[in-house]
């Protein structure tokens, strides 16, 4: 939705919010007679009266020159901001102060306009491969816990004919999850990740995937693959 191309009203209908600002921030000083001003808010009034053109348009202007707060001084989110576009250039390093989101976005955009082309293409493939990998670690244990889930049910069926579909069922989805959890952890161990990793997604104590590992290894142990060795030695 281009929003330029939209009246005020039709823009507001389409995105909820309740005024439009127009704003600038200029590197320079506009306002003379106000030298301690340097934020902005402003309607558009007719000449030829006092009634405003429109309350849904507002114009923000910012003077950077006159906001002369040091990085102690600054308080609210507008001081942080402010400070951000008048001193980026000058940043051999992040301030503390803007060691938090949104600001870190700010940071790693400039650093990427800041690289080179060869530098901006390994950039891109590291970031693809790493979102590539936790997508695929959220589709395995959903995956797992899914088909744990349902053979756990089939069992829980099974065993309800004996103590009551009802409580068969509920157990059965209690069992499922467990083993879609531990399958998650298996198919952890078949792609050689560290135990922290793996207890990161899965939540398994320590010392129970520690031992779920040894009983993994054991029972593959006459494969002779890369992956198993690399299983075996984080």
């Amino acid at each position: 939705m281009q929003f330029d191309r939209l009246p005020i009203k039709a823009v507001k209908a389409e995105s909820g919010i309740s005024t439009v600002s127009l704003l600038s921030i200029l590197d320079f000083e506009f306002e003379a007679r106000l030298p301690d001003k340097y934020y902005h808010r402003a309607h558009i009034r007719y000449f030829d009266s006092d009634f405003v053109f429109s309350e849904d348009l507002a114009f923000v202007m910012v003077e950077l020159p006159k906001f002369t707060k040091s990085l102690e001084e600054l308080e609210t989110d507008l001081d942080h901001w402010l400070y951000l576009f008048k001193h980026l250039h000058t940043f051999s390093d992040i301030p503390k102060a803007f060691k938090r989101e949104p600001f870190m976005q700010i940071f790693e955009i400039a650093e990427m306009i800041n690289m080179t082309e060869e530098e901006r293409r390994a950039y891109q493939a590291s970031l693809k491969r790493y979102r590539d990998y936790h997508n695929q670690m959220d589709f395995n244990r959903k995956k797992a816990l899914e088909e744990g889930v349902e053979k756990g049910i089939q069992k829980g069926i099974e065993q309800g004919k004996v103590l009551g579909i009802e409580q068969g069922i509920e157990q059965g989805k209690l069992l499922g999850m467990e083993e879609g959890i531990l399958h998650s952890a298996e198919n952890s161990f078949k792609l050689g990740l560290s135990l922290e990793i793996i207890q990161g997604v899965t939540a398994i104590p320590r010392q129970e995937l520690l031992a779920l590992r040894e009983t993994w290894l054991e029972a593959h142990r006459g494969q002779s693959s890369s992956v198993i060795r690399s299983a075996g030695a984080k």
